[in-house]
């Protein structure tokens, strides 16, 4: 059997799920108990290909499982496997394996959980509603699974949401885009379940429709911003800000960046709650750097911590659940089909979206030492959606001229953050009342630090767009 998995997830506490239950229409209920092994060949070809293949025993009976996609909406390739043995005759497994040199899938990971389940009817949509409670286990490292599913068996994908928003007001829903096969692959690369997620790189096809690519490169963000968020809740260090700030810059640009490109443009506003978030998230950050550089004073470590504070209540409130949730509804249910935007191939449009960044970011001009300080500011803003737009691209066009520009721009990035770190550091200082440097040796290190990102400047515009 093969077809499209539509579902949500939801990272709740196993306390709520009576509630959850209490709030459900009535249905047929049941308890299974999952087993199952995610295989994958030691070069990991089938995660590279964003494949994950299973083999799933449920009361005796085996299934085996290869899904593509990342998100709420994914592609599904299902059969019984009587001898519990996996079956690698599938096309879409000897497609993925055919560069493998042989090297055939062993066991990665498992997955072992007990299911409650009940199917529900919203008008003539029926939905799956099931909790999972278990573990994942690779190795000696493992993660526990108590998160709701709810899985659209019939029906239009918005009931899911009609559903998750009925739900929401009997328990706290937090939505996860992390799958139990990515969190367990994570487990296997030695990655601690707590880890913050960095970004991930978004895989495009040419053959793809233009919001088909927005959809994927806003979801990658959005996974980024729910994975550390829900470290955050937990009260999550340094790291997971970081990288939760990330995604929101991510979501930011790639909204930017595809606004103008899709005639239709994304219909996900820039909310303001990501715009409060933005803020908080900023001042944390560059009070971490501060603190950082050892020794911090009493009235730094209390700004630090009131600041970490602030984001915590920001990302744990009932506002940031149903912006997350409605942002996501906008995601899955929007059409992807824009005709007026797909004439032509993606590559086609990546080429007119990048060569539009690239002028607007060399429309400074080429000598930067002389600007200041927001001005600086503006142009690592600039680069960095260039950056981001150049990564989510890179897939279309091949390596190795994509990194090597991608390496550059990276560079001028860095370059330009450390003197704006020093920039807001001095400013910071200077409202904590502490005593900001003014050192000769600190106005010789900034002199050094702009002639870095001159350089840097001028070897990014001196190198040829990859497109």
């Amino acid at each position: 059997m093969s077809g499209l998995e539509v579902e949500l997830k939801f990272l709740i506490d196993p306390a709520d799920w009576p509630k959850i239950m209490a709030a459900l229409p009535e249905g047929d209920s049941e308890t299974r108990t999952l087993s199952a092994t995610y295989f994958d060949t030691p070069g990991r070809h089938l995660q590279a290909r964003g494949l994950t293949l299973r083999l799933r025993e449920s009361a005796g009976v085996v299934t085996q499982t290869v899904k593509r996609g990342i998100g709420p909406v994914r592609t599904e390739v299902e059969g019984l496997c009587p001898d519990g043995k996996l079956d690698l005759s599938w096309a879409i497994l000897e497609d993925a394996l055919g560069c493998s040199n042989g090297a055939a899938p062993s066991p990665i990971f498992t997955v072992v959980a007990n299911r409650q389940v009940r199917v529900v009817s919203l008008g003539e949509t029926e939905i799956e509603v099931a909790f999972d409670l278990g573990v994942i286990s690779a190795g000696s490292l493992q993660d526990r699974v108590q998160e709701l599913e709810l899985e659209l068996l019939s029906g239009h994908p918005g009931d899911l949401f009609r559903l998750a928003a009925i739900l929401s007001q009997a328990a706290p829903l937090w939505l996860s885009l992390q799958q139990k096969a990515g969190r367990g692959y994570r487990l296997a690369s030695g990655l601690d379940a707590h880890q913050a997620l960095s970004a991930r790189p978004v895989v495009l096809d040419r053959r793809m429709r233009l919001k088909s690519a927005w959809q994927a490169v806003a979801l990658a963000a959005m996974d980024q911003i729910l994975t550390n968020g829900a470290l955050l809740r937990q009260d999550g260090g340094p790291t997971a800000l970081h990288q939760f700030r990330v995604g929101l810059r991510r979501y930011k640009a790639a909204r930017a960046t595809f606004r103008d490109a899709l005639k239709a443009g994304p219909q996900q506003p820039w909310p303001e709650v990501f715009s409060a978030l933005s803020t908080l998230c900023g001042e944390a950050r560059d009070l971490d750097v501060l603190m950082a550089q050892g020794n911090p004073p009493p009235v730094l470590i209390a700004a630090c911590t009131k600041a970490h504070e602030s984001v915590r209540a920001a990302v744990s409130s009932p506002e940031f659940r149903h912006l997350t949730l409605a942002m996501m509804e906008g995601l899955v249910c929007s059409d992807p089909a824009d005709p007026a935007t797909d004439d032509h191939g993606l590559r086609h449009h990546a080429r007119r979206i990048l060569a539009r960044r690239r002028r607007r970011l060399e429309a400074v001009g080429g000598d930067i030492s002389d600007l200041d300080d927001a001005a600086r500011h503006d142009l690592r803003i600039d680069a960095k959606t260039l950056r981001y737009a150049a990564e989510s691209f890179a897939g279309l066009f091949g390596e190795p001229v994509t990194q090597r520009y991608i390496r550059r721009l990276t560079h001028l990035q860095d370059a330009l953050g450390l003197l704006n770190d020093r920039a807001e550091g001095e400013r910071l200082s200077r409202s904590l009342g502490l005593d900001a440097p003014g050192t000769e040796a600190t106005a010789h290190r900034r002199a050094q630090e702009i002639e870095q990102a001159q350089a840097a400047w001028k070897r990014l515009r001196s190198t040829p767009g990859f497109w």
